[in-house]
């Protein structure tokens, strides 16, 4: 037969300490926070490879449309079009990172302060830093590679 131990009263039942932050919860929130941080740096890469492959297919850097049409000067390098595949996972990840980009760090700061995860604090720096690599792209259009995919 096989003794069970019964709880004294000086004895109080061990809970487990959620406050280290290793429960299986907490890892699996902290792993889809970052996943979901990590949206805009992995659009950003793909709009990068696009460019470069189509240097690497052009053997210059692709440029949008120059000239004038009607007098016969209009040069036009490649339509990214051409790599459909790669164009249609841009365009289709434009409005989703955009929603990340607005809606994520609300979320992130109504989890952080009601205490369901805590995020490292080298994340909000790397936020900071993709999001504006992703505004610099979109406004600034170094190497008018944006006005290129637009064209």
């Amino acid at each position: 037969m096989v003794e069970v131990n019964p709880v004294t009263s000086l004895e109080t039942p061990q809970t487990p300490d959620r406050s280290s932050g290793s429960s299986a919860l907490d890892r699996t929130v902290a792993g889809l926070a970052f996943g979901v941080l990590a949206l805009p740096s992995a659009w950003l890469l793909l709009f990068g490879a696009l460019v470069v492959r189509a240097r690497l297919a052009l053997g210059y850097w692709p440029y949008p449309r120059r000239g004038n049409m009607l007098l016969g000067t209009l040069e036009y390098p490649m339509d990214p079009k051409v790599m459909p595949v790669h164009h249609a996972l841009i365009w289709r990840g434009l409005p989703i990172v955009m929603l990340v980009m607005f809606v994520a760090p609300i979320l992130v700061l109504i989890g952080v302060k009601s205490g369901l995860f805590r995020l490292p604090p080298i994340w909000s720096l790397l936020w900071i830093l993709q999001v504006y690599a992703v505004f610099t792209l979109l406004a600034g259009d170094p190497g008018q590679f944006w006005t290129w995919f637009l064209d």
